[in-house]
């Protein structure tokens, strides 16, 4: 294939170079926070060549984007889709379960998780049905992306994973709104939406409860701290100034003492030989 010259001038150079540059502060960050003593001898940990790699490794899917032609994901669209639902499905049949959630497949010595690779695969569909139309989203073409959307959400929802799943719906539901409702169908989930949403607390276990209740209360929280800025209660104003004038006052008194007090022969000194503060102090 031959290269299109066209490219060189397409690319946005200064933001390249300045993610270039972010990208190498963070390695030379990683570098200097790598090396720790043992004894006489210094030790590095591999944290900077593994980011250093998969920098290099993002470079490469970068390019190969630029020159591929994104038209063409509109050919991969469903089977990528089916190869997303067959993983789901996987996923809860032989899945690796860490803190009760079974979300990672094991693949050789590595762990995928399948529901990142569904936000891909629903946003390329639900664009492909998308593009199909110049018209805005009528009730046809809404049902044919929500018949592609909810099983993926389902899916993932059932492994638990909740915050996922909420996010591919907003994906899409993000991808509907750029790409307009009708008149009747906006005014429709306009007036359905906020009444249904409540429905889906029903729905939830109660560690998701729990999260949705501690978000808006964080004092329910077990894991928080005992003090607060939640619960933390401040003086008001005139109890402020009556301390602020308390505090001066023992320390016009104090300064008085230490004027007086001598380590040697002293009133404050006790019997066991140990110099004490004034009582003011």
């Amino acid at each position: 294939m031959p290269f299109d010259r066209r490219l060189i001038f397409c690319i946005n150079w200064p933001l390249l170079a300045l993610a270039a540059l972010l990208f190498g502060v963070g390695v030379l960050n990683l570098y200097s926070a790598s090396g720790f003593r043992m004894g006489d001898e210094v030790s590095m940990q591999p944290f900077y060549s593994k980011q250093f790699i998969w920098g290099l490794a993002g470079l490469g899917c970068m390019l190969a984007m630029v020159l591929f032609d994104y038209k063409h994901l509109a050919e991969v669209a469903w089977p990528l889709m089916v190869v997303t639902l067959v993983l789901l499905l996987l996923v809860l049949v032989a899945g690796k379960t860490v803190s009760g959630a079974r979300r990672w497949l094991p693949i050789g010595g590595y762990s995928f998780q399948p529901s990142e690779l569904a936000k891909i695969a629903t946003l390329l569909l639900a664009a492909k049905i998308l593009s199909k139309r110049s018209e805005r989203i009528g009730w046809m073409d809404l049902a044919g992306i929500l018949a592609v959307t909810l099983p993926v959400v389902g899916l993932i929802v059932v492994e638990p994973d909740l915050g996922t799943g909420l996010n591919v719906l907003l994906l899409v539901c993000g991808l509907i709104l750029f790409r307009g409702l009708a008149s009747p169908v906006f005014k429709t989930l306009l007036l359905a939406v906020p009444i249904l949403a409540p429905c889906g607390w029903f729905f939830l276990k109660p560690y998701q409860k729990g999260r949705i209740l501690t978000l808006f209360n964080p004092e329910r929280d077990p894991l928080a701290p005992a003090t607060t800025s939640s619960n933390r209660r401040l003086p008001s104003a005139p109890a402020r100034c009556g301390a602020r004038a308390s505090w001066r006052a023992r320390k016009a008194n104090c300064g008085t003492c230490r004027k007086s007090t001598r380590i040697l022969q002293s009133p404050c000194l006790p019997r066991s030989g140990v110099l004490s503060a004034p009582s003011c102090c």
